[in-house]
């Protein structure tokens, strides 16, 4: 079975970039717009990545980060690994 994805990312073009490169590859993606979504994503949804934008409105990645390793919410796996997306635009 293919991995489950969560994007967390406030850009709608970089969320379809990132979206159809994904599911290209056959993952299983979801996308949210904000760390607030994130918390109620994983708390729904177990994700093996979650693949996470530092800068956004309402809740930021690092505050999500925090949540998610606080155990904030109650579905998400233990140690879903977390990437900066914004070191995608830092590379570029």
């Amino acid at each position: 079975m293919a991995a489950r994805i969560l994007i967390v990312e406030d850009n709608l073009i970089n969320q379809r970039v990132a979206h159809d490169t994904l599911c290209s590859a056959h993952y299983r993606v979801d996308v949210v717009a904000n760390g607030q979504q994130a918390l109620e994503a994983t708390a729904a949804t177990d994700y093996d990545l979650i693949l996470l934008d530092w800068h956004m409105p309402v809740m930021d990645g690092f505050e999500t980060v925090r949540a998610l390793r606080s155990g904030s919410r109650t579905a998400a796996p233990e140690a879903a690994p977390e990437a900066d997306l914004d070191a995608l635009d830092d590379a570029a």
